[in-house]
């Protein structure tokens, strides 16, 4: 779903929320308690973009090399303008979040800036791992194939049970 389209929907109590924002944007909604903010650019294919440094950063991997790339990615994150793609950290954030919420929460909002590309990307990641009713609000959505490609990544690594 849309920031504008989620800013109208009165947020109660039962509900959660993913909030994906674009690099140097932060989004002025009044979220509940039990939100995750992130932060990464709508790219389907990261390694085209961004400075040599970026594509370094990205090619860093885990242990102690990926967390100075997270340092990196984490300051980067609060850029206008900056390319931050989607990482596992991302992946395995929501994967907790969702895990995690209290059995009182009926629903879960994934909104992104516009709602054709990362949100839904997003949700359908967490119905194939939780089995979660999508209904998607915007009209013509394009699902981004590296956001979905990442979880599945993360989730045949981490064996993460994937729901029938």
């Amino acid at each position: 779903m849309s920031l504008s389209r989620l800013g109208n929907i009165p947020l109660g109590e039962r509900c959660a929320v993913i909030s994906i924002s674009s690099p140097g944007n932060i989004p002025y909604v009044d979220f509940p308690t039990h939100t995750l903010q992130l932060t990464f650019s709508d790219l389907e294919n990261p390694g085209k973009f961004g400075s040599i440094l970026d594509r370094l950063m990205m090619a860093l991997g885990n242990g102690p090399a990926g967390r100075f790339g997270e340092a990196y990615w984490r300051y980067q994150s609060e850029v206008k303008q900056a390319v931050v793609p989607f990482r596992r950290c991302h992946a395995v954030s929501i994967y907790h979040f969702v895990a995690s919420l209290p059995a009182s929460i009926e629903t879960l909002y994934i909104h992104c800036d516009f709602g054709k590309s990362r949100s839904p990307a997003v949700a359908f990641a967490l119905q194939r791992l939780f089995g979660c009713q999508l209904v998607f609000k915007e009209q013509n959505i394009a699902p981004n194939t590296f956001v979905t490609g990442v979880f599945a990544e993360v989730q045949a690594r981490l064996g993460w049970a994937i729901h029938q």
